[in-house]
């Protein structure tokens, strides 16, 4: 198992691109945005989320832009590769763990939460 990706969330693009252009000297690629409705299925937030990625050949980051009077909703979450997911999903469902299964332009999107409701996103390596 490893990490694909961290989703965490910043106010501005400005104070995005301070920490993780000017500090952790990643590179950006260009915005993209989550559709309202998968928003909504994913993170029960009923509106577009546009987010940023910050990345190098180790590590990315996936920066959802949501002005300050929005930051305590959150579509924050950790991305784990796996090698077997069907078998790590059935873990989970065995052991009591909500699983979100949703498809986007033909691929599957697997959520899991853990026991205090953080969210994770499942992929196979």
């Amino acid at each position: 198992m490893r990490i694909n990706h961290i989703a965490l969330i910043a106010s501005s693009e400005e104070k995005a691109d301070r920490f993780y252009l000017d500090l952790l000297e990643l590179k950006k690629a260009a915005p993209k945005t989550v559709e309202a409705s998968l928003s909504q299925a994913l993170f029960n937030l009923n509106f577009p989320l546009t987010y940023l990625s910050y990345y190098n050949d180790d590590l990315r980051f996936e920066i959802f832009i949501l002005p300050e009077s929005q930051l305590q909703i959150s579509p924050t979450h950790v991305c784990l590769e796996v090698n077997d997911r069907e078998n790590f999903l059935s873990k989970c469902l065995a052991l009591g763990l909500p699983v979100k299964r949703l498809i986007k332009e033909g691929k599957e999107i697997v959520f899991i939460s853990d026991f205090d409701g953080h969210l994770f996103e499942i992929k196979e390596i």
